[in-house]
């Protein structure tokens, strides 16, 4: 008779370095930007070379490469094939429905939510270095992450899957004309500049030279920076002018990450701005999970709550808010 098998978890695969949060956790391996030639560690990044402090480094690509069944060991094999038995599927497919019926009792306002027949996902570290490790990022803006990492205020920056799925909506609308509202150190710009055909324009507002002289320098490492048009000062100034300039129903795509009090001013004029079929998309619409603790009453985080109600119920939208990075809310002009 063969012996009883012990059921264990099979660890994914890390990567040997510490994966970079995007909202400002530091590395603890210390990086290549370090360096004062950042395009040097490009180009390694890019070849999957030894970089300069050292280490290999095979890029984002490799690293994100799975572990095949040949190169798991032969016991951890045998129960994974035990797992998947019908007695233990039968047991583990009762777990969702736990956690719904978990979800649906703690659920703070159930009569306005409606029942959670799908369990919400708690996000850990280890699926959230699991999703940057499947996320596609340039070897430019892995290194801008990085720098920015180092800066006050780096939890500004968007985060890479944020950046992925703006550079996707970029490419599904064709856009040959974007506004962002608020650049910082320019990750999401680039992105978005990258993901556009040749002759397409991208007029980046921001009031923070510090923050566009890091940008500037990026957008000529990534070869974006033709394509990106700077406009420095106070960003509904920015926006007013790119409406008198082209018109109504001009851009195709507009990106707002700025001062949240003012987000529904920004709102109106990139409505007027942004044709019909085009995109307005928004940042930080779940605010670090304040806009649900009933508990703070700041004002960025009540303005981000106001705003939010307020495109909930905007007609003149079709419109949908995304738990991904911070929360982004998609709007589509009707």
């Amino acid at each position: 008779m063969l012996p009883r098998l012990k059921l264990i978890a099979i660890r994914p695969y890390r990567s040997r370095g510490r994966f970079l949060h995007p909202h400002g956790a530091r590395s603890r391996r210390r990086s290549s930007t370090d360096c004062d030639d950042v395009a040097s560690f490009i180009d390694d990044r890019r070849r999957g070379v030894e970089t300069r402090d050292g280490t290999r480094d095979d890029g984002p690509r490799r690293r994100a490469a799975t572990t095949t069944m040949s190169t798991v060991p032969a016991r951890a094999r045998a129960v994974a094939s035990r797992a998947s038995s019908p007695r233990v599927a039968r047991r583990a497919s009762s777990r969702p429905r736990a956690r719904v019926a978990a979800a649906r009792a703690t659920a703070v306002d159930a009569d306005a939510t409606g029942p959670w027949n799908t369990a919400p996902l708690a996000l850990t570290d280890d699926i959230y270095a699991y999703l940057l490790r499947n996320t596609r990022e340039d070897a430019v803006l892995r290194a801008l992450r990085e720098e920015t990492s180092e800066l006050r205020g780096a939890r500004m920056q968007v985060a890479p899957e944020q950046g992925a799925l703006l550079a996707l909506a970029v490419e599904l609308l064709d856009a040959r004309r974007v506004v962002e509202i608020g650049t910082y150190t320019g990750y999401s710009s680039i992105a978005m500049a990258l993901a556009m055909r040749e002759g397409g324009r991208l007029y980046a507002c921001d009031r923070s030279e510090e923050a566009l002289a890091v940008a500037r320098r990026y957008w000529t490492l990534a070869g974006v920076d033709e394509r990106i048009v700077e406009k420095f000062g106070d960003a509904k100034e920015s926006a007013r002018g790119l409406l008198e300039e082209f018109g109504e129903n001009s851009f195709d795509l507009g990106f707002i990450d700025a001062d949240k009090r003012a987000y529904r001013e920004y709102y109106e004029t990139l409505l007027r701005l942004v044709r019909p079929g085009g995109l307005i998309i928004v940042d930080n619409v779940l605010w670090y999970g304040k806009v649900a603790d009933e508990t703070v009453m700041d004002k960025q985080t009540e303005a981000i709550r106001e705003f939010n109600e307020f495109v909930t119920n905007d007609a003149r939208v079709t419109y949908s808010m995304v738990p991904v990075g911070d929360g982004l809310s998609f709007c589509r002009k009707r």
